[in-house]
């Protein structure tokens, strides 16, 4: 008999009660957003925009030896989204086609990739959206992630974009909220909206987010005894 991961379960039950005809008792609304960053200003206001502790941190990157680039090695990279989707209980994109969904940015610490992005561009709208972003968790303290998206920004700018999509944001999170914030100060404007989810859909969804949460809240906890350790002497 085949095993049925609890995914597929959760698929096949709320497909089976649709289908008998209690939708509504399947079903929520649900509230999805993204935050939209005007290009049109100059760099000078999107600069001021940007929350001070985003500005910290670029300024931080730079100081530490952080690097930004266009393009990159796709192995460093899909070795970091690998490490990134495993500690998210996420299923990784193939390598095959993350590297087609758009353009590769990349930060770099003594010449290694510490993290990138992969950006989805409508030349047609001159509108970007930021896809996929992965950062090296151990490197974390160089802030290089914050520079990354600076420096991405003011590619498009550059480039005479009128806008940068940086990505959902959950508006339900109670657990490591960290993420959404981090993309929320970079000074751009939350556009939500509403739709129909699944409940079975939506608790699961909710479990995985909070078994995430404690996760790498657990890997927090473990470097930060390695550091106290390493300080001590102790092994």
């Amino acid at each position: 008999m085949k095993q049925l991961s609890p995914r597929m379960l959760v698929n096949r039950f709320s497909q089976k009660w649709r289908l008998t005809g209690v939708d509504g008792l399947t079903t929520m609304k649900m509230k999805s957003a993204t935050v939209l960053l005007d290009l049109t200003q100059s760099e000078e206001d999107l600069w001021k925009a940007v929350h001070s502790k985003n500005r910290w941190s670029v300024r931080k990157a730079r100081k530490k030896g952080v690097t930004f680039h266009e393009g990159g090695d796709h192995d460093e990279c899909y070795d970091l989204y690998r490490k990134m989707c495993a500690i998210n209980l996420v299923a990784p994109i193939p390598r095959h086609i993350l590297f087609q969904l758009g353009r590769l940015f990349t930060a770099k610490l003594d010449g290694q990739v510490v993290a990138f992005s992969v950006i989805v561009e409508d030349q047609a709208k001159k509108r970007a959206v930021h896809e996929i972003n992965a950062s090296d968790y151990e490197t974390r303290e160089t802030q290089a992630n914050s520079l990354l998206y600076w420096e991405f920004i003011r590619a498009y700018q550059d480039r005479g974009f009128q806008e940068i999509d940086l990505g959902g944001i959950d508006l339900h999170a109670e657990f490591n909220e960290g993420p959404d914030r981090f993309k929320k100060r970079w000074g751009g404007q939350v556009s939500a909206r509403e739709h129909d989810v699944g409940i079975l859909h939506y608790a699961w969804w909710r479990y995985l987010r909070h078994h995430r949460s404690l996760r790498v809240m657990k890997m927090q906890v473990q470097m930060l005894g390695q550091s106290v350790r390493r300080l001590s002497g102790r092994p």
